[in-house]
């Protein structure tokens, strides 16, 4: 979509992305080990993290990345209960988990 991985990326990291070869898309080239980040200090003051977001987890490599970036959960698409989603080859699946929110509309 928009780049919002590199929003995020200079959100959590407090690391303009300004910075990095012209664009360039941190989550998916240069992350590759823990580093310092937001969630990384609340980890340090003995507070969980988790991680939300309402896509899948493989966008952006956000599945890969949120552990690298200090947060303990990550709750992507396939975790909410009840949602109805289309996977890539446009197939409707109705995903159940052990996560519960209650009966949400994915709009």
């Amino acid at each position: 979509g928009g780049y919002t991985c590199n929003t995020e990326f200079e959100f959590l990291t407090r690391l303009p992305t300004a910075f990095f070869p012209k664009d360039s898309l941190p989550y998916m080239q240069f992350i590759n080990k823990k580093i310092d980040s937001f969630p990384s200090y609340l980890s340090n003051q003995k507070y969980t993290n988790t991680a939300i977001h309402p896509f899948w987890g493989v966008c952006w490599n956000r599945n890969t990345i949120y552990p690298f970036l200090s947060f303990d959960n990550f709750i992507d698409a396939e975790k909410f209960n009840n949602l109805k989603i289309k996977n890539p080859q446009n197939e409707e699946i109705n995903w159940r988990s052990s996560y519960d929110f209650g009966d949400l509309d994915y709009v």
